[in-house]
């Protein structure tokens, strides 16, 4: 999912002083990447305040210039370091962000929010679902496994495979841990 965030500078004479951190949805799980307009061809690396601490002296002090880094706090807030001047007045950040659904499934609306294309595919994941159900007359292990092996090949064809728990969590407290 992409969104994008307009950046603000720091106002010394008005109420918008300190314009350094930015409201993110309670719906985003976190953010993938972020990729500011002022240079598509980079990415912005998050960080947390701890290896800023290490590794950037000085990062909180930092005001008016090209971000650098940004966090995201578990506030659901993004915050630019340092915090972006003027010059970047016109910027927009786009963000690449995993999210739950805007909108919960009810009887009444039973249209999931997932792209059309991976309609096919799902009915493997449910046919997955129920064979593993623990039930006398619908368990059965093997078309478990068949359902579950083509719904993963089928997904790792569109998507790529899947990175295993801890690299997960790796890359998501410190995607690049290499120091500034």
């Amino acid at each position: 999912m992409l969104l994008k965030i307009q950046l603000l500078p720091r106002m010394h004479n008005n109420f918008a002083y300190g314009v350094d951190s930015y409201s993110l949805s309670s719906k985003i799980l976190y953010v993938e990447s972020v990729i500011p307009s002022y240079d598509t061809g980079s990415v912005i690396p998050k960080r947390t305040e701890e290896w800023l601490d290490a590794n950037y002296a000085g990062w909180r002090a930092l005001d008016d210039a090209q971000p650098e880094y940004v966090i995201e706090k578990q506030t659901h807030k993004l915050v630019c370091v340092p915090a972006p001047s003027s010059t970047y007045n016109n910027t927009t950040l786009q963000l690449r962000v995993k999210r739950l659904p805007l909108n919960v499934l009810s009887l009444i609306n039973t249209t999931p929010e997932i792209d059309s294309k991976y309609y096919e595919d799902l009915k493997y994941w449910a046919l997955f679902k129920a064979f593993s159900k623990r039930d006398a007359e619908i368990y059965d292990e093997q078309k478990a496994t068949y359902y579950a092996k083509t719904y993963y090949g089928l997904f790792e064809s569109r998507v790529g495979a899947r990175p295993d728990i801890n690299t997960q969590r790796i890359m998501k407290q410190e995607p690049n841990t290499e120091s500034r």
